[in-house]
């Protein structure tokens, strides 16, 4: 028996312990008193967001603790009120950017009227070209020659 190899004062301890301790039956190794130590949730909760945080970083991730979350849900829910800001920096930037690109298709749309304008020009002074080429073949022919 333990209790028997046990000074007096540890085991009772030690039968109190595994009384009122789960999962200390008679089968449970008992650890002397001097050897224990006793932690605060606060410290237990420390202890395993260290490990939790340790082993994810060795499986290349990220664990957000509920600060990190926090953090992160004000700067996004920041991030959206500024969208309808538009006297910042950032609005400014996206309003010269908005007005050069405006320019842009506007300067795009007058330049394709003008090559279509320029396609149909094209198109006549090629048929009156192809025409002019007849009629001077046309004149040209023996015929046309002897009857005139």
């Amino acid at each position: 028996r333990m209790a028997a190899t046990m000074p007096t004062a540890a085991g009772r301890l030690g039968s109190a312990m595994s009384a009122t301790m789960p999962g200390m039956g008679k089968d449970a190794k008992q650890v002397p008193v001097g050897q224990t130590t006793v932690l605060t949730a606060d410290e237990l909760s420390r202890i395993k967001t260290t490990l939790l945080h340790a082993e994810a970083a060795t499986q290349g991730e990220r664990i957000l603790s509920e600060e990190d979350r926090l953090r992160d849900n004000l700067r996004e829910m920041s991030k959206n009120r500024m969208l309808s800001w538009n006297n910042t920096l950032e609005a400014r930037r996206k309003q010269k950017e908005d007005s050069r690109q405006a320019k842009i298709d506007e300067e795009e749309k007058r330049r394709q009227v003008m090559d279509r304008e320029e396609a149909v020009f094209q198109a006549a002074e090629r048929k009156k070209a192809i025409q002019r080429a007849t009629t001077l073949l046309y004149e040209n022919t023996e015929r046309v020659k002897a009857f005139g």
